[in-house]
């Protein structure tokens, strides 16, 4: 659904889960979405760095700190709306520039 923004197919699913779930372990994300870890890893420190998603230390579990996330719907929404205004100009001055081109031609 949000690979249209960008996103990839890992990160599109982790994000729609952490808009409807909030502070959420990486195994919760794992075990409901049937991501191997691995990839909710990388779909969740790719979403940290553009600034969709926090965390914040959770519980201890086997002698090491849990990461609780959330997502950031506020900034994710923002951000989409830039994007797709930015994309929807870029694609108008390329049919203006088409237009004209043909506009000349005739």
């Amino acid at each position: 659904m949000l690979k249209c923004f960008g996103l990839t197919t890992h990160e599109s699913k982790v994000m729609m889960y952490l808009l409807e779930h909030k502070d959420v372990t990486q195994r919760e994300i794992e075990r409901a979405l049937d991501i191997r870890q691995g990839d909710v890893s990388t779909a969740v420190s790719s979403l940290h760095r553009m600034g969709y998603v926090t965390f914040i230390p959770g519980k201890m579990e086997r002698g090491r700190s849990l990461k609780l996330y959330s997502a950031l719907p506020n900034t994710f929404i923002e951000q989409m709306s830039k994007r797709t205004e930015e994309d929807y100009k870029k694609r108008m001055d390329r049919l203006n520039s088409f237009r004209k081109s043909v506009h000349d031609s005739i």
